[in-house]
């Protein structure tokens, strides 16, 4: 008899961690690393033109922001206030402009204008 009541407790504590083991793995913040567990900065920057708020974005990011002034110039970026990834602020100041930022994996932050597409024309392409 004791044979069968060690086999069944033993079963059931392989049981108990195996769903221990399953529930862990079902829990939030286990595994791959997500957004959540990157820095969150505090950001302060106006809305003003993009080769100003860049700079400044770069500053409070602490982070390498590479773009031709050139080409950026001109173009008013949105204010972002407020805590955030060094990815969502970026997103957000550039809300709204032509410009986009990619990631490169040293984390430097590139950022360049995108050109209208299909039948998004200028003002100066379009004929009366």
């Amino acid at each position: 008899m004791e044979t069968v009541s060690s086999f069944v407790g033993h079963l059931r504590t392989r049981l108990l961690v195996g769903f221990g083991v399953v529930g862990l793995a079902m829990c939030p913040g286990y595994g791959a690393p997500r957004e959540q567990s990157l820095p969150r900065i505090a950001f302060d920057v106006p809305a003003a033109d993009a080769t100003i708020s860049l700079r400044r974005f770069a500053e409070q990011a602490m982070q390498e922001v590479i773009y031709p002034p050139d080409r950026v110039k001109g173009e008013k970026t949105t204010a972002i206030k407020g805590t955030y990834t060094a990815r969502e602020a970026i997103d957000r100041l550039l809300a709204g402009t032509a410009l986009r930022a990619t990631q490169a994996k040293n984390g430097a932050i590139a950022i360049n204008r995108v050109e209208p597409t299909g039948d998004r024309l200028t003002e100066f392409q379009k004929k009366p």
